[in-house]
């Protein structure tokens, strides 16, 4: 269950059309919008007594959201509700939160998600709302791994001014990660509509592919008929082209996932027959994306 939090956003990184600069052009909101705490953990209580047992929240407005979450998450514990939570952290999570996310949901079913989208600081500090270091983002794994939360860690390839060399540091980093038991997950972003690499494409280098309602109303027809978009990302770089973004994420999904050691990992952790034969789905899943990607012509 995805409970209502708020709406509008402190940042405005690079890929996104929901951030500070997009909702004031699209809505005039001028700064985030919070729901009463009170009100989300009796909307939550309402859904946990009609069987609802996990939340996803993706909705961290830093700075302003820490001291919210620590209020909500303090009410959910007067609660006492048997939770699990899939909990998106837009900066790095603080001591106060590692602590109060263990001692409010039930940690072997929940997670906590972090995207430093790229492995290279500079690229991440030109396309992110929020920097931290590559040594800052490793020490926080720790924390989160001495306190037994599952971690996942984002990356997103090709990101404006990202180079060959930079992705290969995101490679390189996303491994280091997963060697030190995070999760990760890595894939590319479309343009979105009145984010500041839609809005702003010359600055951050990149050509639009895609720019007019009708253009996106093809992209969204394409979709839904499950059919190969004409251009899967809408976008490409001076330096690179769309074909040739979309192949580097095929390279990562190659080095990342089907990797022995992290395959062995995945096959150690799987509890009973059907937890098996679900990753063998997704597995195959992965095989086939590689093998045949989605954005080949047909």
């Amino acid at each position: 269950y995805h409970p209502y939090i708020g709406r509008g956003c402190t940042m405005s990184c690079s890929y996104c059309g929901g951030g500070a600069e997009s909702t004031r052009i699209l809505l005039g909101r001028t700064s985030p919008y919070l729901r009463n705490v009170t009100r989300v953990c009796e909307e939550i209580g309402q859904m946990y007594d009609r069987g609802v047992r996990a939340i996803y929240v993706e909705y961290d407005p830093w700075p302003i959201s820490r001291k919210y979450y620590a209020k909500l998450f303090r009410e959910l514990r007067e609660e006492k509700l048997d939770l699990g939570v899939n909990f998106g952290c837009w900066a790095l999570p603080d001591h106060e939160l590692v602590k109060n996310f263990v001692t409010t949901f039930d940690v072997e079913r929940s997670c906590m998600v972090v995207s430093p989208e790229s492995g290279n600081e500079e690229v991440r500090a030109i396309n992110t709302g929020v920097m931290y270091t590559n040594h800052e983002l490793k020490n926080t794994l720790c924390v989160m791994k001495s306190e037994n939360i599952n971690a996942i860690f984002c990356f997103c390839v090709r990101l404006p001014h990202e180079t060959l060399q930079s992705f290969t540091q995101t490679l390189s980093l996303a491994e280091t990660l997963q060697k030190m038991g995070g999760g990760i997950r890595i894939g590319s972003v479309p343009l979105e509509p009145a984010s500041p690499m839609f809005l702003h494409s010359p600055k951050y280098g990149v050509k639009k592919l895609r720019s007019t309602f009708h253009d996106y109303y093809e992209f969204g027809k394409a979709l839904a008929m499950d059919t190969p978009p004409q251009h899967p990302l809408g976008y490409e770089t001076h330096e690179l082209s769309e074909s040739d973004i979309l192949s580097m994420k095929m390279r990562a999904y190659r080095e990342l996932y089907l990797n022995p050691s992290y395959i062995f990992d995945r096959i150690s952790k799987i509890k009973d027959a059907s937890e098996f034969w679900k990753y063998v789905k997704i597995a195959l899943g992965s095989l086939f994306r590689i093998s045949k990607p989605f954005y080949a012509e047909k």
